[in-house]
């Protein structure tokens, strides 16, 4: 038996980013406008990291209204900064209020009217079953789209992907875990498809998981590199670049 060569750092694996499809149906919603309903639970959240970000969250369980409170904090108040927008309510979807044969509303946006609670005329989001899905992540990057047009044509499906795009980006809380999601529902979407800036598609974004790749080869190279000099500590990061898992920058790679 020979000796058992190291494993070596593997190739990207090839884009494999395929439609998921999500259909929002927003502009049939035709339920009450959620400052019209009696909600049991109701919190204004604010966010020191965005002085002069808040929105009235209202649900109908304390789970919903923490879920609705954490989709506000992490990722409402971050791309309603990064645009220049503010939200008078966010709130949960009550049953009901979809137009007959079509698939479930996800969520709608309403025109912008006067809050008690602000003291000035602001819109107003809904969704269905709060979370941090990436087809609820979606959904509301689709309604904060309607923010700047109520309607679905050229420029709101330019805003959308706009937002999109920033939201996809490295270092945005939509990245942590759901990017991929993002980019596949973004392809599956024959409703109100998002518009890529700068003449790009959604083919073009590719999978960060596997660009990855770019990063860990030269650092792993260097390792080599070093640890043929007789760098013991270089070697040792040697073994795990070849392991199962590549570790950079605190996040744990798998397959690289």
């Amino acid at each position: 038996m020979g000796a058992r060569q190291k494993n070596r750092v593997a190739p990207p694996k090839p884009d494999t980013i395929t439609p998921d499809p999500v259909d929002i149906h927003d502009e049939h919603y035709r339920g009450k406008h959620p400052d019209d309903i009696n909600y049991p639970h109701r919190a204004v959240v604010d966010n020191p990291a965005y002085p002069g970000q808040q929105v009235e969250i209202k649900a109908f369980s304390l789970r919903r209204l923490a879920e609705l409170q954490t989709l506000a904090s992490d990722y409402l108040f971050p791309l309603l900064e990064e645009n220049g927008l503010k939200v008078g309510t966010l709130a949960e979807k009550r049953s009901g209020g979809g137009k007959p044969g079509t698939s479930k509303t996800l969520g709608a946006c309403w025109h912008a009217r006067f809050s008690p609670t602000f003291g000035e005329d602001r819109q107003s989001i809904i969704l269905d079953e709060p979370s941090t899905h990436s087809r609820v992540l979606y959904t509301l990057i689709h309604e904060c789209g309607h923010l700047k047009e109520m309607n679905h044509g050229p420029k709101f499906k330019q805003a959308f992907g706009e937002m999109l795009d920033w939201a996809i980006e490295e270092g945005t809380p939509y990245t942590t875990f759901e990017r991929r999601r993002l980019i596949a529902h973004a392809k599956g979407d024959r409703y109100a498809p998002p518009t890529p800036p700068r003449g790009r598609t959604w083919d073009d974004y590719g999978d960060r998981a596997s660009s990855t790749f770019e990063v860990a080869e030269p650092i792993a190279k260097s390792v080599v590199a070093a640890a043929e000099l007789g760098d013991e500590e270089s070697a040792t990061l040697w073994d795990l670049a070849t392991g199962e898992a590549f570790y950079y920058a605190g996040r744990e790679v798998d397959d690289i």
